[in-house]
């Protein structure tokens, strides 16, 4: 298995800086935010270096990438935003040697989402759009929400992203549009849930 010293020499050497300094930026908010939840910070961290590690691969290289794996053909037909997540985490698993479930979900989902997701995978998914160096509206409140509750932040970020990629007229994959009503569902429930403890 990789360490983080031998990711980021992979890292540093395919992707562009303005790439390479963002995932340092994950990184760090990952690590941070793992430990805020009671996480490992030292697998979000893991799961956070590698998840934009095949980003500097071209759209036509991304499927031919996955399709030449069983593993990944499902998800060679995914809207090409996308594909670097499915891409990195077939590659931190057999290239990489990481054999942990919940660090190459967390690399798999994290443009995404999807419903039933590890909480290491929604810290690195949050952690990817709260990054310091991220300035959009709504950060603020997001940045916030990350902090108090996952699954409350979880559905506040998939609505940002929905919203940008219906604004910019961009394939929507259908694991956001489930992931956001899972998350939809699980808030409300536990919103109805406190509201009746209360009466």
């Amino acid at each position: 298995m990789w360490t983080e010293s031998e990711i980021d020499g992979y890292i540093r050497k395919n992707l562009k800086e303005g790439r390479y300094l963002h995932t340092l930026r994950v990184v760090k908010a990952s690590g941070e935010l793992a430990k805020i939840h009671g996480l490992d910070p030292k697998k979000a961290r893991l799961a956070a270096y590698l998840h934009d590690c095949k980003k500097y691969m071209r759209e036509n290289e991304l499927r031919e990438y996955l399709r030449s794996h069983p593993e990944g053909l499902r998800d060679a037909n995914r809207p090409a935003e996308v594909l670097h997540g499915f891409a990195a985490a077939l590659f931190a698993e057999i290239e990489a040697g990481i054999p942990d479930l919940e660090i190459l979900e967390a690399i798999k989902w994290h443009t995404t989402g999807t419903p039933g997701m590890f909480d290491l995978a929604k810290v690195v998914f949050l952690a990817d759009m709260i990054e310091e160096d991220r300035d959009f509206k709504g950060i603020e409140a997001l940045r916030k929400a990350a902090v108090k509750n996952l699954d409350a932040a979880m559905l506040m970020g998939l609505d940002l992203s929905l919203s940008y990629l219906l604004k910019s007229g961009k394939f929507i994959d259908p694991d956001t549009m489930h992931a956001r009503n899972h998350f939809l569902e699980l808030v409300r429930d536990k919103t109805s849930s406190n509201s009746k403890d209360n009466i």
